[in-house]
């Protein structure tokens, strides 16, 4: 199954088009996905049913998993997410007056071994994908709604190899 994460809106459209659907339908989803946080084709309520199980035939839509969460005073999350192949890659949201910044990783390890940073315990394995780190905004994305939050401003770590 192809995952959705990480798709531009063109290439979903071109996806979409392809399966023979309209070109409206890749706005649809982009819309029950990014704006509304809806993960689960089934709750996609102005998508057919017949094309819902196309979806859900063809297409997934998989989040890393959380390994581990720590959560500061300052209301600062550290995640620790697993990645489909067992890679574990770690995800930190920090508020502020202006927002709620998001660091990304975006490489399984690091070769810069800075002090500071976990990642660089690890040699660097490979990049991430788009849709891995898509997903770590969404994963982090979910946990805010629970207050009616939404991640403001993605910053990416890692040494720019994917870029």
């Amino acid at each position: 199954m192809k995952n959705l994460f990480g798709y531009t809106l063109e290439q979903l459209t071109d996806e979409l088009v392809s399966l023979g659907q309209s070109k409206f339908r890749a706005k649809q989803l982009f819309t029950w996905i990014y704006q509304k946080n809806v993960l689960d084709f089934d709750q996609m309520t102005d998508i057919s049913l017949s094309f819902r199980e196309v979806l859900k035939e063809n297409y997934c839509l998989t989040l890393p998993k959380i390994f581990t969460k720590q959560v500061a005073k300052d209301g600062t999350i550290k995640l620790l997410l697993e990645m489909e192949d067992g890679s574990k890659v770690e995800t930190v949201l920090m508020r502020y007056n202006y927002g709620n910044a998001i660091c990304v990783s975006s490489q399984v390890g690091c070769n810069m071994c800075c002090a500071f940073c976990a990642s660089g315990l690890l040699k660097k394995e490979r990049n991430l994908t788009s849709a891995e780190i898509m997903g770590e905004v969404l994963v982090m994305n979910t946990l805010l709604k629970e207050e009616n939050e939404n991640v403001t401003h993605v910053v990416v770590m890692g040494t720019g190899e994917p870029f």
